[in-house]
């Protein structure tokens, strides 16, 4: 029986069959894929790099937008930057001019010295403005520092107006001496001295006031200091 079965499937059918269906697998070579991996790559690298520069683009924007607004910050609306900035650079190229031949000191010390003290007296409250926005971030990150930076700024103030006030006290004894001086020569000659040399009471008066004026600016400086 196995046999006349294994004959029966040998013989040829009656009927045409149909053709057989033909499947094409494709199948990449080695050299295509290695093309596509390396394309894959590149374009997974251009995606990481494109999104690692548009992430610093947008940091340095925010900076130059916190800059701007931080530097309009400093400005005060009632005082214009022309031509006191003008002056500033001009006292701070003046200092590097004036420092291009001596030491090493005086050429580090000198520009900026000059560009504080010009900053100082040409924007005063532009000056105090970013005095304020520096000591309150010495205050935040480093108020060791800070405590420092205000015991000497209230020392050189206190020097300067112990100075002022000192060379007031000179100029008002001074004139005092000369006027009780020309007063006793009237006395004896009988000349008006003190019409002839300039000496009035008014002179005194005007040193007097001038020595008030500075110490009402020490008290006001003092208080500016401890706020």
């Amino acid at each position: 029986m196995p046999e006349e079965n294994a004959r029966a499937s040998e013989k040829l059918p009656i009927y045409p069959q149909p053709d057989p269906e033909l499947v094409l697998v494709e199948t990449n070579t080695t050299l295509e894929k290695n093309i596509a991996f390396a394309r894959y790559t590149t374009a997974e690298t251009y995606k990481v790099v494109r999104g690692r520069l548009q992430s610093v683009v947008e940091r340095w924007i925010g900076v130059e937008h916190a800059v701007e607004h931080r530097l309009k910050s400093f400005k005060d609306v009632d005082e214009a930057l022309t031509p006191g900035a003008l002056y500033v650079g001009v006292a701070t190229l003046t200092g590097s001019v004036l420092a291009r031949n001596r030491s090493i000191f005086l050429r580090l010390v000198l520009p900026p010295t000059l560009f504080l003290v010009s900053m100082n007296h040409f924007l005063p409250k532009m000056s105090h403005n970013i005095s304020s926005y520096v000591t309150a971030l010495e205050r935040a990150h480093a108020p060791a520092l800070a405590d420092a930076h205000e015991q000497l700024n209230e020392t050189v103030i206190s020097s300067s107006v112990a100075a002022r006030q000192t060379l007031h006290n000179i100029r008002f004894n001074t004139t005092k001496g000369v006027e009780r001086t020309l007063s006793e020569l009237q006395n004896l000659t009988g000349l008006k001295l003190s019409e002839t040399f300039g000496w009035t009471r008014q002179a005194a008066h005007k040193v007097e006031d001038e020595v008030k004026e500075v110490v009402d600016e020490v008290q006001h400086k003092l208080g500016n200091s401890n706020k």
